[in-house]
């Protein structure tokens, strides 16, 4: 459950704001003995007590929006890091294993990343799209050569298949490195 457990107290103080509201439109004959300026502040008092539970509660959700949007698009960058990494691994090493792996975080990440878009400006998504079909291009080629498929063998790569596949990582790493220049711009990594 998301509910955190100061917005228990600030919804106590709106359901009684809401309350002490309610009591004064409808008790005419409970409180009529009371004076019209002690009525007139309590109804003041109350409505100006609603207003505050509501001006609380419109502030958390706008920093709880503005966290999660931060949020997203911090885990994306060190998302593009690791992936940038493993495609790295896969040629240092070449274990299928680690060609198994990067296949399926890549095939993950380009739905989580559909689903972030919205965390994104159109500049930040075309850089991240330009990331996402270099590493693609990177996989088509490295899995014709290392197939995912099967035990984890470590095949070894000829020199120049190696400086070839190197030279695709450098590349996936320059279109992560713009991406994430573009990112921060606008989002701090703390």
């Amino acid at each position: 459950m998301n509910y955190k457990k100061y917005l228990v107290y600030v919804d106590l103080f709106g359901v009684f704001a809401v309350i002490s509201t309610i009591l004064y439109i409808y008790s005419d004959q409970l409180f009529s003995s009371m004076p019209d300026k002690v009525s007139g502040v309590w109804g003041n008092l109350s409505t100006e007590l609603i207003g505050i539970w509501f001006g609380v509660r419109l502030i958390d959700w706008i920093i709880k929006s503005n966290d999660k949007s931060t949020n997203n698009r911090i885990v994306t960058l060190r998302n593009m890091r690791f992936l940038t990494k493993q495609a790295e691994r896969v040629v240092e090493f070449g274990y299928r294993h680690d060609s198994k792996i990067l296949n399926k975080e890549v095939t993950w990440f380009k739905t989580v990343i559909s689903q972030r878009a919205r965390y994104f400006s159109t500049d930040e998504v075309q850089d991240i799209n330009n990331y996402i079909n270099s590493l693609t291009d990177f996989l088509t080629q490295i899995n014709n050569v290392i197939s995912p498929s099967g035990g984890d063998v470590r095949l070894e790569l000829a020199e120049h298949a190696e400086q070839k596949f190197f030279s695709l990582i450098e590349n996936i790493d320059e279109l992560r490195l713009i991406a994430e220049a573009n990112i921060l711009e606008e989002t701090p990594e703390e």
